[in-house]
Parts: C-alpha cells; structure tokens; sequence
C-alpha cells in the first residue's frame, strides 16, 4: 500500500484545532526564547553514572516479564509496574509487597495506566474498567472510585493524595478519513480528577497527529504521532512537550493555565538508522501491521523527569563518548545547568515512549536488558 500522506482537515477541524492550542497558551503569556547558555558555567561536562544497586527477579515472590514506569517513592523506596505487578521495593532494593490483586472486584486491578506514590498512598489508575484506586503502603485499600471519559482513552500521569491527573486521549473522526491512508489532526486533553470521585476539570488540549490506514474489506486502524511527555512541577503544575520541536509549557493545575512557555534554539537530530522503518502499532490491516511513517528528525526532547523541585529535559542529542544531553531548569524555571549523562541503553525502543527511568536527587534507577535476555532494575549515583 502506498503512503501518500494526505492531511484531510474540515472547517469543524480546524476550528478544534485552534481552540485546542489557544487552551494552553490562554494566560497571555507569550513564548520564551532561551539564552544561548544555561547559567553554569562548567555547562557541558560529563557526569559520572555509578552502579550501586541491582534488584533481580532470581529471588522472591515476583518477577520481570516486562518492567515498566519505575518511580522512587518519596522516602527512596523504588516501585516499578509489570504484567499483574505493581512492585515496591525498599531504598536498599529488598522486596516489600506486590500491590497487584488480579480481578474486577473493589482494590483490584486489570489494567494499569499509570500510577503515583505519594508518601502514605498509592494511587492507581484501573484503565479497564476505569477506576482510581488508593491503597495505603500496607496495601490496604482505602478507597475505589469509578471513573470514565467517553471518546478518548484515559492514562494517569500525575497524582496526589486528592486529585489525579490524566492525559485524554482522543482518536480521529473516522468520517474525516479520506483515501486508504493519511495523516489527521485531533486534540488531547489533560483533565484532573478527584482521588474520591467527582466530576472531571479540564485544562487545556493541544493538537496532535494520528496516521491511518484503511483496509480494502472496510475498517481502519490509526496510531499516534507525537510524543507526549508530563511530569510534575512541585506538585501545582505540570511540564508538558507535545511538539517534534524544542518547545516546553508550564501549566497551573489549579487555574487551568499555561503560566510559562520556552524553547531554545536547538540543532535538530536526524531519526537513527535503527527506527527509519516506522512506528509498529501492532494493528492489522489486510493481514499486515501498520507502521507509522518515520519523521526525519527525531523529536529534540526525548524525556521529562522531575528531580526534587528541579525539571530534567532530556535531550534527542546524543554524542559518542559523552552520553545524552540533559538539560535542567530551576523552580523559577531558569536554564540553570547542561550535562551528558551515559544512560545505559533501553533494553526495547518505541518512538513515542521515553526511557523507563526516574530521577531522585542524584540518584537514577533504569529498567535493564542483560546479556542473558532477562530483566533488571539498576540503579545508579549520579556523580559530577
């Protein structure tokens, strides 16, 4: 089949499309333009990643088929998510418990989207049926509350011990689908959501793309283009990248607003050799997958990570003998710092989705693929 790229948008669109980007960008604040330098001056080094913990499955009642989304726990302790896991182990990496109860009754869990530590609670995001889940750190279930969404698809990305955070997806109209493949504009959405129940708030959309394929016997299949990255700002904001380019917005979660937007000039990098085949969405269509065109530059923010109160960008800037190139940004948003940090490299690749890691001060923990095809969580001091 034959990719032609076509860009079907209606007036109904194109009007979605505007109110969706003036949503983020409607505190009338206008986009910064960073300085060429970060303020440090021994901006550029190499830091030092350090191995100082290793957990394994060969030992205790788990076990790593497919680790994901590992977090510390704001007391160090280190929690990664895995097929019916939910794992948390302690800063020492010793086994605690598995927070995971398999089934559709209250406190247990099918599908997870996504997941927070808060310090006294686990809050978890049930994404079929939609539910939030608090749990104590005993594993105690304290509350079970339905939640839902129609005409997107819901994936936690922030939450405290009151209000979860979601990113709303939301598929392409299907009756703007014109030809036998494409590409379409639609919007998601960040909604927040009470831990005990109560009705949704939005904050804002953006636009994204979707590519899509339709068979010859009827049916489509679509994916998504771009990738979206979040992470929290001490808790009352959020950093969002949503864009190919260099570009970061600060949003207020209690006001709904954007209160920061910058971007800095940034040399862009050309996709790799190893991701020029597409994007593999798993979706069949005439008996084959659809792939996802391949853009010809990969995205320049690779990652966002909260460090303490400071925001991480990781960069798509990768040099040899260096290592990646993080960028880091003080409370008050200032361009503070710059360093190549050698990440070990992801044991599995996906255009849209980060590295599996966390930040915590100078600590680092990763999910890991050994020589011997079996998974690890490492952990890693960060020196200077």
């Amino acid at each position: 089949m034959k990719t032609r790229f076509q860009k079907k948008r209606t007036a109904a669109g194109w009007t979605a499309i505007f109110l969706s980007a003036c949503a983020l960008t409607a505190a009338g604040q206008k986009p910064e333009t960073l300085p060429s330098r970060p303020k440090n001056p021994n901006a550029g080094r190499i830091r030092t990643l350090t191995p100082v913990l290793t957990i394994t499955d060969e030992a205790g009642p788990f076990y790593f088929k497919s680790p994901s989304k590992p977090k510390f726990g704001p007391d160090g302790s280190i929690y990664v998510l895995d097929e019916n896991q939910l794992l948390r182990f302690d800063a020492l990496g010793r086994f605690v418990r598995n927070y995971f109860r398999p089934g559709q009754g209250p406190g247990e869990l099918q599908s997870v989207s996504g997941y927070a530590a808060t310090g006294t609670h686990l809050i978890v995001h049930n994404a079929s049926p939609g539910k939030i889940v608090r749990l104590d750190l005993e594993g105690k279930l304290v509350s079970d509350k339905a939640v839902s969404s129609p005409g997107g698809f819901l994936v936690l990305v922030h939450a405290d011990d009151e209000t979860a955070v979601f990113l709303k997806r939301i598929p392409p109209n299907i009756a703007e689908m014109k030809g036998m493949d494409g590409i379409l504009d639609s919007f998601h959405r960040i909604l927040s959501i009470p831990v005990e129940g109560g009705p949704e708030k939005d904050l804002g959309a953006f636009p994204a793309r979707w590519y899509f394929q339709k068979g010859k016997e009827g049916g489509a299949a679509f994916g998504p283009m771009d990738k979206i990255l979040m992470t929290p700002r001490g808790g009352k904001a959020l950093a969002v990248s949503g864009t190919e380019e260099y570009a970061v917005k600060i949003l207020d979660l209690e006001t709904g607003t954007v209160i920061r937007t910058f971007s800095r000039a940034y040399p862009r990098m050309k996709t790799p050799p190893e991701d020029r085949n597409g994007i593999s969405g798993g979706a069949m269509i005439d008996g084959k997958v659809v792939k996802i065109p391949p853009a010809k530059y990969a995205a320049d923010i690779a990652n966002l990570l909260s460090s303490g109160m400071e925001l991480w960008v990781e960069t798509s800037t990768i040099a040899e003998g260096k290592g990646t190139l993080i960028d880091v940004f003080d409370p008050d948003g200032a361009w503070t710092d710059s360093f190549y940090l050698p990440l070990p490299d992801p044991p599995r690749r996906h255009l849209l989705q980060p590295y599996h890691m966390d930040v915590r001060g100078d600590d680092l923990i990763a999910v890991e693929k050994t020589q011997e095809e079996t998974y690890v969580l490492r952990k890693y001091r960060i020196g200077n």
